[in-house]
């Protein structure tokens, strides 16, 4: 997302689907967010969502859709997928959440909730978008998998 175009950048070494892109970006800024305050309940906002990732509140994204609505249903999804829960009119990480972000990798010496922190301090920079989009989509990879682990007894 460029100051300059006001949207996402679709160059991205990624090879996800832009829509998808968007989501992780705006995911990993949310969860970052939320991380950063826990255990108490943050408003988040979408202007400081959309601040954070250097793109207009009003853009039209890459995937034709506009900033708010994408931002909306991320965060509903978040919510009901059990990544969120809402407090009245803010939000709090769920455990689910926290499993998944305090996850140490080997090959770091931090926690995913840790690398999205310090990637979304990078979120107004392309090497800091495509971050995101790795760190979020390894963060639900790794909640898949645990979840399949305890559908299966193993």
């Amino acid at each position: 997302m460029s100051s300059t175009s006001g949207s996402p950048s679709s160059t991205s070494s990624s090879s996800l689907p832009t829509n998808i892109q968007e989501f992780n970006q705006i995911t990993g800024v949310v969860l970052s967010r939320l991380y950063e305050c826990h255990p108490v309940p943050l408003t988040v906002q979408p202007e400081d969502v959309a601040n954070k990732l250097d793109v207009s509140l009003t853009a039209t994204l890459p995937s034709d859709r506009p900033f708010k609505e994408v931002f909306g249903h991320t965060m509903h999804w978040l919510a009901s997928e059990d990544y969120v829960r809402p407090v009245g009119d803010r939000s709090v990480l769920t455990a689910k959440a926290l499993a998944a972000m305090n996850a140490v990798p080997p090959a770091l010496d931090q926690s995913r909730g840790t690398e999205l922190v310090k990637a979304s301090t990078q979120a107004s920079t392309e090497e800091g978008k495509n971050r995101l989009i790795e760190l979020v989509g390894t963060l639900f990879e790794k909640a898949a998998e645990g979840i399949t682990k305890g559908m299966l007894g193993s």
